[in-house]
């Protein structure tokens, strides 16, 4: 009885090495595999020559760290034709711009798959326009709707002017990945929503609390009125009640019978847009 406990004991134990080492040799595999295919997605497009290799390397590592973070890419394209993407061309050099990024972005998905179609995309027009297009892709079409898209593109505008194009396009994903992170609807601007005025509410609202604290803490008044009171000889000498006048306001209550609602947001078709020039 018991050399048949010890065998079934040794060939549960062989067992469970088994599984430990199948696991210690494919799952590590598993995450190189994806690592390497994470690290091989290019994410920056700089047509216009606007980077050197180190200062386009550097982005490269930035954009894939948020990706690591957020699963969200964060996509530079720069142009100086705007012809390097087939779409129909209008009459308005910005709405081409979008639409070259509407075709940039199809040709992203189109090499590296629909799984990595959460995205935002920079678009530096850098034709005479010069035009500076951000879009939303997937969802973060409703994250950055085009008045978020807008306000990152005049905060960036200046660099982009100064022609100091690596302070704009880090900023940039600075920007989008603080914005996406903030509800829908919320202006990602409020002061509120500013590390340092939250800091300075703290300090406040701790100033008043020892404050307070200090001042309970010299003790109590223990006297009232009801100490100086004589209840044997005190008595309510003379009372008077003046009545001086009645005054009724009347309002008449209408009805509002109409009613009015509004929306706003991204686009109902493609991604959402917010562009600058600079």
């Amino acid at each position: 009885m018991i050399k048949t406990q010890k065998h079934s004991i040794a060939k549960k134990g062989a067992s469970l090495f088994l599984l430990v080492m199948v696991l210690v040799t494919f799952l590590p595999l598993s995450f190189i595999v994806k690592a390497a295919t994470d690290e091989s997605i290019e994410r920056i497009y700089d047509y216009a020559n606007t980077l050197s290799n180190s200062e386009k390397e550097d982005l490269e590592e930035l954009a894939a760290s948020y990706y690591q973070d957020t699963g969200n890419n964060y996509l530079i394209v720069t142009t100086t034709t705007r012809e390097e993407y087939d779409y129909s061309h209008s009459s308005s050099p910005e709405e081409d711009c979008e639409f070259y990024s509407e075709a940039f972005y199809d040709s992203f998905l189109e090499k590296y798959g629909n799984s990595y179609n959460n995205c935002t995309i920079l678009t530096i027009d850098l034709s005479p326009n010069r035009y500076a297009d951000i879009s939303g892709q997937g969802d973060l079409k409703y994250k950055l709707d085009d008045s978020r898209c807008k306000k990152v593109s005049v905060k960036i505008s200046s660099s982009l002017t100064a022609k100091d194009y690596t302070e704009a396009y880090s900023k940039y994903m600075q920007l989008v990945n603080r914005y996406q992170k903030i509800k829908p609807g919320i202006n990602p601007d409020n002061i509120f929503l500013k590390i340092w005025f939250q800091l300075l509410i703290s300090v406040i609202i701790g100033g008043i609390t020892i404050g307070v604290m200090i001042y309970h803490s010299g003790g109590k008044m223990t006297a009232s009125g009801q100490t100086y009171l004589d209840r044997e000889r005190s008595s309510l000498v003379r009372r008077h009640d003046h009545y001086i006048r009645t005054h009724t306001t009347r309002t008449k209550r209408e009805s509002n019978s109409d009613s009015s609602s509004s929306g706003g947001g991204g686009s109902s078709s493609g991604g959402s847009h917010g562009g600058s020039h600079f």
